[in-house]
């Protein structure tokens, strides 16, 4: 993505092709520039939850990042992971729903609204 852009993650979550139940959890997206980072050093740390309501009864979930979090951050290669959180659990139940690379890319343009 180009630093200071909007994105929208939408995630499903599934068991054997069936949604999975999400109300009650957590969602956390974070950004590292090392694995070994400590989660207080994440570039991003996005969480939404306690989830609820029929998308997440759908195993339903939306991350979004805003330019802010993201205008800052130089143009590289950073790690990145969802997990999901079940806190109905002790102690609580942490699954990775996804990870790998996220590419940040230098944006031309950096203003946020039209020239007047």
């Amino acid at each position: 993505m180009y630093n200071g852009d909007t994105r929208i993650f939408n995630g499903t979550v599934t068991n054997n092709g069936t949604a999975y139940n999400l109300i009650g959890m957590y969602v956390m997206f974070t950004v590292k520039r090392s694995k070994n980072d400590d989660d207080t050093n994440a570039l991003i740390a996005k969480d939404v939850g306690p989830l609820s309501g029929s998308d997440a009864e759908a195993g339903k979930f939306t991350i979004t990042l805003y330019p802010d979090d993201t205008q800052n951050i130089a143009a590289g290669s950073y790690y990145y992971d969802f997990q999901l959180v079940d806190p109905s659990t002790s102690p609580d139940t942490v699954t990775t729903l996804g990870a790998g690379l996220f590419i940040i890319e230098k944006g031309t343009t950096t203003r946020t609204s039209p020239l007047t």
